[in-house]
């Protein structure tokens, strides 16, 4: 895997025990460090490690990931989720930010064959009335909760951004 999803890089596992291990091309073992990758290969690294673990018939549970993606190019993000599809039998909740939607959210989307729930949240506060008002247009129930508003519209969440939406081009 780690060949498939960093083809044109020369990063080798050495050991999984206790903790990933990298070794160069060389074979010169890089305990305890990054082996000369950098953060967005580690954390594709790591990455590959957990899909093989939840590759595994016996391993049933959610997979719940914070950010999954921040570290990560474009291209990196579209082979995790890519890979992610591959294996996804169980429930994977990925908190994403804005900038992880256009490379990982779509791409996982589209392998998924759109069999993917999208829900945004966000206080209902002065500072996000804008949010609120186009909310309503994309027909969101936005009484819903006293505190917050919470959309199950995949149209809306590509459009949300941050404190603002996007516009429509």
């Amino acid at each position: 895997e780690v060949k498939r999803v960093l083809p044109l890089e020369k990063i080798y596992i050495d050991s999984i025990k206790n903790r990933i291990t990298l070794k160069t091309e060389d074979g010169i073992r890089k305990s305890g460090s990054s082996g000369g990758a950098s953060r967005g290969q580690m954390a594709r690294i790591a990455y590959l490690f957990l899909i093989t673990l939840l590759n595994r018939p016996n391993i049933k549970f959610p997979f719940i990931v914070d950010s999954p993606v921040t570290d990560l190019d474009s291209i990196g993000r579209k082979e995790i989720a890519r890979s992610l599809s591959k294996i996804l039998d169980s429930q994977y909740i990925g908190l994403i930010l804005d900038e992880e939607k256009s490379s990982f959210a779509e791409t996982l989307d589209n392998e998924l064959n759109g069999n993917m729930n999208f829900i945004t949240a966000f206080n209902k506060n002065e500072i996000h009335n804008r949010m609120v008002n186009l909310a309503k247009e994309h027909k969101v129930d936005v009484n819903k909760f006293d505190g917050g508003v919470v959309a199950y519209d995949k149209d809306f969440f590509f459009k949300f951004k941050g404190s603002e939406l996007v516009k429509d081009e």
